[in-house]
């Protein structure tokens, strides 16, 4: 049975911006959404928008 490589976000508007990712980024969201949910105790979907925007701050970053 194949397990998924990253855990779907939940709210579905960020489910398809994650889905437009690449690797990298997806792996830095993972880790962005966890750090938040679990050390800083925000909910799932509160850390995950949060990560979404971490992304989008790292990828202009990473392209300049």
């Amino acid at each position: 049975m194949d397990v998924p490589k990253y855990v779907r976000p939940l709210n579905r508007q960020v489910a398809d911006a994650f889905d437009q990712l690449d690797e990298d980024a997806k792996e830095f969201y993972q880790k962005r959404a966890a750090v938040r949910q679990f050390e800083a105790g925000l909910s799932r979907l509160q850390a995950e928008r949060l990560a979404l925007q971490d992304v989008r701050d790292w990828l202009l970053q990473r392209k300049s």
